[in-house]
């Protein structure tokens, strides 16, 4: 079966605002997160963290 349709979906004003907000907390909340974790184990962790994502089809880092 091929579906054809689609919806595209827009963030208001606001809505950017608040989604730039989450994306700050989460960034903090990952640096507290990795503090107690040396260099290689927190790259390690976010390698896999991230392959975990793309498998559930989550967005990933934009930066």
């Amino acid at each position: 079966m091929d579906d054809r349709r689609r919806q595209v979906l827009g963030l208001t004003d606001r809505g950017r605002e608040l989604l730039g907000g989450c994306v700050a907390a989460a960034r903090a909340l990952d640096e507290e997160l990795l503090a107690g974790l040396d260099g290689p184990s927190g790259a390690a962790l976010h390698q896999v963290l991230g392959a975990l994502g793309r498998r559930a089809g989550l967005p990933g880092d934009t930066d």
